[in-house]
């Protein structure tokens, strides 16, 4: 439901600056991008505060799926159009070489999917709202931290339990465009 006295939350700042970002054609199944340090995600501040999986958690459930495809923001940049991203779950680790902010939309608009997995100290990440902004569907395990909430099957997908995270991948790599 919509809540009138919500704070809105907002993409990176730097995504205002830029004229309006192009849309791709399809070519990414799900993609899921993001720092991914044990030492900074793997903490109960998410599951205490918000009784969410936090990143590290679903980052290590990500990590056992046989369509992931661990690449760095340029190899995505240079086999986006080869076709091999298309029924993938597509992992790009900040510190393997992260796409410039200023093509971030850009590149992120080929996605079916962006798999979001909660922040460090809150469940939201400009990630989703970038994403949503280019026509990009979230898989999310709060739906209902943004205004007005995300409903499953309609507008996102939603996983709950470490134990929805494959089938969540297989389903949205299972759906037609």
């Amino acid at each position: 439901n919509y809540q009138k006295n919500a704070l809105p939350y907002i993409m990176h700042p730097s995504n205002y600056l830029q004229s309006e970002t192009e849309i791709l054609p399809k070519n990414i199944g799900i993609l899921m991008s993001g720092n991914f340090e044990e030492k900074i995600y793997n903490t109960n501040v998410i599951p205490d505060n918000f009784g969410l999986l936090n990143r590290w958690e679903i980052y290590t459930e990500i990590l056992k799926h046989k369509k992931l495809l661990s690449i760095s923001g340029d190899e995505l940049v240079r086999d986006l159009n080869s076709g091999e991203f298309r029924n993938k779950l597509v992992l790009m680790k900040w510190q393997s070489g992260a796409i410039p902010t200023e093509k971030w939309r850009y590149y992120l608009s080929s996605a079916e999917f962006i798999f979001c997995a909660p922040g460090m100290t809150m469940p939201m990440c400009h990630n989703v709202l970038e994403a949503m902004s280019v026509g990009v569907i979230p898989i999310l395990n709060y739906p209902h931290w943004l205004n007005p909430s995300l409903k499953d099957n309609f507008n996102c997908l939603v996983y709950k339990s470490i134990v929805d995270v494959k089938s969540i991948i297989d389903k949205a790599l299972s759906l037609s465009s």
